[in-house]
């Protein structure tokens, strides 16, 4: 782990799975991702590809997700919001655990059911937490929180990097 510019994780994760999400409007708000978080790119690339596999897979075709981070002096918060069905009152106290899937009955099943505790398990590593709720206009929002790195370990000037305007990239919400 070192200090992780989460911003540029999350741009390249999404180019990366540009062609899986082109059916859905992107819209991605870093302005707070500027701050860089303790963590191993490769592990929170994972976390982030599972959580917007899910938005893909629980949303229509062009209805959006939205990527979102913001900071404060407790850590990074990261959210990937979808315009899917939402998570079933009984699923989420158990939408983390292994080989569970929020299944519509008109919906066919994929996947085993272990993104999720995957995703748990990386981010509870980094000493952060995960948790899913409903949105209040429809959809569900993925939420986990990062450890801020320490200004000693942040030796990257982050005020050196060009600023990013991601509020409306890809689409509307």
């Amino acid at each position: 782990r070192g200090p992780q510019d989460i911003g540029a994780l999350i741009e390249n994760v999404v180019e990366r799975m540009r062609r899986q999400i082109h059916t859905h409007p992107l819209a991605m708000d870093l302005a707070g991702a500027l701050l860089p978080a303790q963590a191993s790119y490769t592990q929170i690339d994972q976390v982030l590809t599972n959580l917007i596999e899910n938005a893909t897979r629980y949303t229509s075709q062009g209805r959006p997700i939205l990527i979102r981070a913001t900071a404060d002096p407790d850590g990074l918060t990261v959210e990937v919001r979808d315009h899917g069905p939402g998570i079933p009152e009984g699923m989420r106290a158990r939408i983390f655990e292994k080989f569970v899937r929020a299944v519509q009955p008109e919906r066919p099943a994929s996947g085993v059911g272990l993104g999720l505790a995957i995703c748990k398990g990386i981010v509870e590593a980094h000493g952060g937490r995960i948790w899913a709720e409903n949105a209040p206009d429809g959809g569900a929002r993925f939420m986990f929180t990062l450890p801020l790195a320490s200004a000693d370990s942040a030796s990257f000037n982050a005020a050196a990097r060009p600023p990013r305007d991601h509020a409306h990239a890809g689409g509307a919400l």
